[in-house]
């Protein structure tokens, strides 16, 4: 059962491969801020072991996320961007497939689950001392009083709703409507310098549905993914110096770089050693925890105020008048 789970798919990561022994280079800090550079197989990088697996289960169900979620849109994905680069005519289905990858990777990464899981952990507990009204209400006073014991429960089950919670916002239909809805195109740059990748390695608005809402995904050290509400986006690239382009797209991917940078040889060190990891903006799932958590209180507020007392029959009918 492979439980190497890759963040950075096998797939995504050979389009940098450029030798006979099917090697890449990664770009990392494994000891203090001095970025090495290591050739590697697409296979022996990007990936955590047991990164989405399901806590306290067997490898063969713990395994579901990966083996049943990312699998497939991985698949479906390559099968999109082989099409996308043999300037072939993308089916609505590989589309969606695309939009769907695209979205995994801006919250599928390490820090991702890391964060998500912390947040549902917390958010369980702020909950659990509120759902002692609920239980005592419920229960039969003869039974013994198990609520710590349900409560631990709820609270170690929460890793694994966050979890689901990443498959759901994956998922999220608004999210993949609105990048399907722009138009698509594979810039060729063939400048001076290959195209960079990362551990976060798609640049975009933090909105997609606006006009000038875009997203930009590095497929290879000479092809730039560009989806846009606005071709003009599109024109004005194309209008720039191919070099020029490079270097936005790099900085990008490198500045906001968490633990890895990829590419096709190690002649861009210096660089990466200069920007790597410089301006990290809040991602996707930070921006959702920022969310939830300022809505967090009201919850909880609003939450703790739910009366557990049976309503009389004058009190149903006032409410309804």
């Amino acid at each position: 059962m492979p439980l190497k789970h890759h963040f950075l798919p096998v797939f995504y990561l050979k389009q940098w491969v450029n030798d006979s022994n099917g090697l890449l280079t990664e770009y990392s800090k494994p000891y203090g801020n001095l970025v090495k550079a290591r050739r590697k197989h697409p296979e022996a990088t990007g990936y955590i072991t047991r990164l989405y697996a399901a806590e306290g289960l067997p490898d063969n169900l713990a395994n579901e996320m990966e083996r049943d979620f990312f699998s497939p849109v991985d698949s479906q994905a390559a099968d999109a961007l082989w099409v996308m680069l043999s300037r072939g005519e993308v089916s609505q289905s590989q589309r969606t497939a695309w939009a769907k990858f695209v979205v995994s990777l801006m919250c599928r990464m390490p820090e991702d689950v890391r964060l998500s899981k912390e947040m549902i952990v917390e958010l369980a507990r702020s909950i659990s001392p509120l759902l002692r009204p609920f239980y005592d209400a419920s229960r039969n006073h003869e039974e013994n009083d198990r609520f710590e014991e349900l409560s631990a429960s709820f609270e170690a089950a929460s890793p694994n709703r966050a979890l689901r919670h990443l498959k759901r916002v994956i998922s999220h239909e608004k999210l993949l409507s609105g990048i399907e809805a722009m138009s698509w195109e594979i810039l060729t740059l063939e400048g001076n310098r290959h195209l960079l990748t990362s551990d976060r390695p798609v640049t975009y608005t933090s909105v997609l549905g606006h006009v000038d809402s875009h997203v930009v995904l590095p497929v290879g050290p000479r092809s730039l993914f560009v989806a846009a509400s606005d071709v003009s986006f599109v024109r004005k690239l194309r209008q720039m110096k191919t070099n020029e382009v490079v270097a936005l797209a790099n900085r990008a991917a490198v500045e906001q770089a968490h633990r890895y940078v990829f590419g096709s040889d190690d002649e861009q060190l210096r660089f990466v050693q200069n920007r790597m990891g410089q301006s990290r903006s809040p991602q996707l799932v930070e921006r959702m925890i920022a969310l939830l958590r300022e809505r967090h209180p009201t919850f909880l507020e609003a939450f703790s105020r739910v009366s557990v007392e049976p309503e009389t029959q004058e009190q149903l009918t006032a409410s309804v008048r």
